[in-house]
């Protein structure tokens, strides 16, 4: 699982308490309770990995020509 700071885009893309932790930028407090709970909860842990293994499969190449092309046809067919 990802443990990580809720900047820029990533809390886009990590799903907290699903595949990862949010933890406050500039909080190495939080930051180190994170990771220690995921060291300490092998449940959680491998519960957490497994959602982040199947939600990084829908950033495939082929995922994203589709979802980018079906955009375009949905801009297209506006006109």
């Amino acid at each position: 699982p990802v443990v990580a700071t809720r900047v820029g885009g990533i809390p886009e893309l990590v799903r907290d308490g699903v595949d990862g932790t949010l933890v406050d930028p500039g909080d190495p407090g939080q930051l180190s309770s994170a990771v220690v709970r995921l060291l300490q909860d092998p449940a959680l842990r491998e519960s957490m990995a497994r959602a982040g293994r199947d939600r990084v499969r829908s950033f495939s190449w082929d995922d994203t020509a589709r979802v980018t092309l079906s955009a375009y046809e949905s801009a297209l067919s506006h006109e």
